[in-house]
């Protein structure tokens, strides 16, 4: 190689330096910061699984949401006790991930989010190391919610549109009995949830004779037949809600029941996992027997 060729490289080289030096010095003291309500960001939340301690996707279908899922707005969204951490997604946009956050009780979680384009994108990774202590390890604001019902006592509960385990359309609280009704919201997504049918029937056996009962599950596993067999008949239909549903009631954490008078208002609600024992006495104390 000449030297002229030798001096030709060496300045290439030279200005290839200081163009990811000018590059580097931009994404860490002056980088390109959007929120998520000005590009397409998607957020994803994960859940410790207490058995085993790994973090997994939350499966927000129990409570009618979408994981992961769009956050046009900023993120916010219900979660229910537990363990979490989120992380936020975008094209060209490096991630970032949140810090893991204890959720005490059923709570709104919120969270302040910038996201980072790199100058130059070719060299995005190489500078990512420095950039993201920027972005990552967020942290996630948790807001609880009251630990009454959502819905105000005293109202007549909203229609339920539900499909039965034949695929056939029913309508509740259009039209009522002449007793109170008692309502089960649970799912089969977990050994704790499907210990609440056989609590259930024992709920059934004993008020029998002085509620209506509706049982709803909020997700439809695929060997929902077998799984139904399995556990044995309860002598009691169990329903599917449309989507409205998780809209009109307000699911925040399950199981949770609603007890009403003949009229179909709310006299109370009851939320998370209790014995027979204990479900019979709260619902002697919102009915008033």
């Amino acid at each position: 190689m000449s030297k002229k060729s030798k001096k030709k490289v060496i300045i290439i080289g030279l200005l290839l330096v200081i163009a990811l030096a000018y590059a580097t010095y931009l994404s860490i003291s002056k980088p390109n910061e959007d929120r998520p309500d000005n590009i397409n960001a998607v957020a994803t939340v994960y859940e410790k699984d207490p058995a085993t301690g790994e973090f997994n996707e939350w499966n927000g279908q129990a409570l009618g949401h979408a994981n992961p899922f769009a956050i046009p707005g900023g993120l916010s969204v219900i979660l229910p006790e537990g363990e979490f951490y989120v992380t936020v997604d975008a094209d060209n946009y490096q991630s970032v991930t949140s810090l893991i956050t204890r959720v005490n009780q059923q709570s709104i979680v919120t969270a302040d989010i910038a996201l980072e384009k790199s100058n130059w994108l070719i060299i995005r990774k190489i500078i990512s190391v420095f950039s993201t202590k920027r972005y990552n390890n967020f942290p996630l604001n948790v807001t609880p919610l009251p630990e009454e019902g959502l819905l105000e006592i005293g109202k007549v509960l909203p229609e339920i549109n539900a499909t039965d385990e034949d695929g056939h359309a029913v309508t509740f609280m259009r039209e009522l009995g002449s007793k109170p009704n008692i309502i089960l919201v649970f799912n089969y997504w977990n050994s704790e949830a499907q210990e609440q049918p056989e609590i259930y029937a024992e709920i059934v056996d004993e008020f029998e004779t002085e509620y209506n009962f509706i049982a709803l599950y909020t997700l439809e596993p695929p060997n929902l037949n077998e799984s139904y067999i399995d556990r044995g008949d309860y002598g009691f239909e169990i329903y599917k809600p449309n989507l409205q549903f998780f809209d009109d009631y307000l699911i925040t954490s399950l199981p949770q029941f609603y007890i009403t008078n003949m009229k179909g208002e709310l006299l109370g609600t009851i939320t998370g996992s209790y014995s027979a024992e204990d479900l019979i006495g709260m619902i002697n104390d919102i009915g008033g027997n």
